[in-house]
């Protein structure tokens, strides 16, 4: 509990040289983001560390010595110095920096906030593509995000912002940034043919432009032929969207068509949206 305040002092002593601020930006990264601010520590360790990190081999050796309980010890050197022994412990327990105090209780008490903020990563802003037309939903922001699972070994994680989207429930508040991106947008005139390509959830931009052209004909406008490509690697992963596509399709004018290609539909011949 409490703030952490990084102060000028310490910052000019870096700021001053600029082969020690290159340095601190690759190996303290998480240090540099709080450098000459104040932070509470609640914010520090949900919004800006990436707690959810694997722990480095370089930071292992280091624990070791911070380590209570000899076998703890052993294991952190062994982890520190030793790439299979490490490798395995990632698949075993994960090594994360959120785990820390659960796989080596010894430790509780004997790692300081400095140590931590020269070892931890900082968190990094995740982007999703907004996948709506505020013309034409109103209030309402939509994204589509596909909760992101990768395998070490035999344990199977999660992406940390995809699990933390799609986990959400109803009425929970959730921080987030708007970036516009000039260079892609809607062609300036609406009678433009336009053709559509993507695969996945890459979807999601291209239904923010299709729910324009529903904007645009509802107040009557022309609309050029609009035609789309969606790829996915099997059929049963393109089904979350292609009733949506095939409404956009019944819809005059919204969509002249839509083609589905997948990559590997088992007994077909594979298909590429480049094909």
């Amino acid at each position: 509990k409490g703030d952490l305040f990084v102060d000028d002092q310490i910052y000019a002593s870096f700021a001053d040289d600029k082969t020690a601020m290159s340095t601190l930006n690759v190996h303290a990264p998480l240090l540099v983001t709080v450098l000459d601010t104040l932070v509470c520590l609640e914010e520090l360790f949900i919004e800006r560390a990436a707690v959810f990190n694997t722990i480095s081999m370089e930071a292992c050796q280091d624990l070791s010595f911070l380590a209570q309980e000899e076998h703890e010890r052993k294991a952190l050197m062994e982890f520190g110095w030793n790439e299979e022994k490490y490798d395995k412990a990632k698949i075993e327990c994960g090594m994360k920096w959120i785990q820390i105090f659960d796989l080596f209780p010894s430790l509780s008490k004997m790692v300081s906030l400095e140590f931590l903020l020269c070892n931890m990563k900082s968190n990094h802003a995740r982007s999703y593509s907004v996948s709506s037309c505020k013309a034409f939903v109103g209030s309402e922001l939509h994204l589509i995000v596909g909760r992101f699972l990768y395998s070490q070994g035999d344990k199977i994680d999660v992406g940390v912002c995809s699990n933390y989207l799609t986990s959400s429930n109803q009425g929970d508040e959730i921080k987030f940034r708007i970036e516009s991106v000039p260079s892609f947008h809607y062609p300036g005139n609406s009678s433009s043919p336009v053709i559509f390509i993507c695969t996945g959830t890459g979807y999601a931009p291209i239904r923010g432009l299709l729910q324009k052209r529903q904007y645009f004909h509802s107040r009557g406008e022309i609309l050029g032929p609009a035609y789309l490509i969606f790829g996915s690697r099997r059929v049963d992963e393109g089904v979350f969207f292609q009733s949506e596509i095939e409404g956009f399709e019944r819809k005059d004018g919204i969509l002249a068509k839509a083609f589905f290609c997948y990559s590997r539909e088992p007994g077909k011949e594979k298909e590429y949206t480049s094909d």
